[in-house]
């Protein structure tokens, strides 16, 4: 990845990731913990069970997408609009692009 200037304006940081690690840092505490983001023990445990099945080399399909996922993609795990089943892995850019659609409603 190519290095480019920290996303948090006007720091002049050079980063391969959005932020330096300072404002990441800083990014993660305004986020808040996961359990107060709303993702439970189950959550969690679905996670870890789809991350052990890309690391043993297997190719999952996007839940939205259909593309395949390999360990060395970055992954969400999908869960439906009302967040009370999950849907499976799906690519961040799937994921991100239905949040942000959700939250534009």
């Amino acid at each position: 990845m190519p290095w480019r200037v920290c996303s948090q304006f006007p720091c002049p940081e050079l980063t391969q990731t959005r932020w330096c690690p300072t404002h990441a840092r800083e990014h993660e505490q305004q986020r808040g913990r996961p359990s107060q983001r709303g993702y439970d023990h189950a959550h969690t445990k679905r996670r870890a069970h789809y991350q052990a099945r890309l690391d043993a080399g297997e190719a999952i399909p996007c839940a939205e997408c259909q593309r395949p996922i390999t360990k060395h993609d970055q992954w969400d795990l999908g869960h439906t609009d009302d967040g009370k089943r999950h849907t499976g892995p799906e690519c961040q850019r799937c994921n991100r692009r239905k949040a942000g659609h959700k939250a534009h409603r």
